[in-house]
């Protein structure tokens, strides 16, 4: 029986937030890269509607989903979502917000801020 993640382009982006972890001394990075060391059914799957609630607590954040955004609800206001996938649906909803949807690997090359981020689960 399999445990954890099958897709080799999932165990690459553990591997890269563990080297980046260790190499910014930042234990954020960690904790998403376990977060997605999970099996795919454990993994966070959250709703626009949910990220919109949580948006408004956390203000000027950008938001790590280690798992698959949903486009169920939509948001309010310009959120800067970063997560492993995304729908089609949600993608153009956070779009039509002027907000931005990175892939994890996408947003690695843009040197991050980690006191920015919240991770979302």
């Amino acid at each position: 029986m399999l445990t954890g993640p099958t897709k080799q382009e999932t165990r690459t982006i553990i591997v890269d937030l563990e080297k980046y972890s260790k190499k910014s001394g930042k234990q954020i990075w960690k904790r998403i890269a376990e977060e997605l060391s999970k099996g795919s059914r454990r993994r966070a799957k959250i709703n626009l509607y949910q990220l919109n609630v949580i948006a408004k607590k956390n203000k000027d954040k950008t938001f790590i989903v280690p798992g698959k955004v949903l486009g169920t609800g939509v948001v309010d206001g310009k959120v800067d979502v970063v997560c492993l996938d995304y729908s089609e649906n949600a993608g153009k909803k956070v779009a039509q917000q002027k907000g931005k949807i990175f892939t994890i690997k996408e947003f690695l090359g843009t040197k991050p801020k980690a006191d920015k981020m919240v991770i979302v689960k």
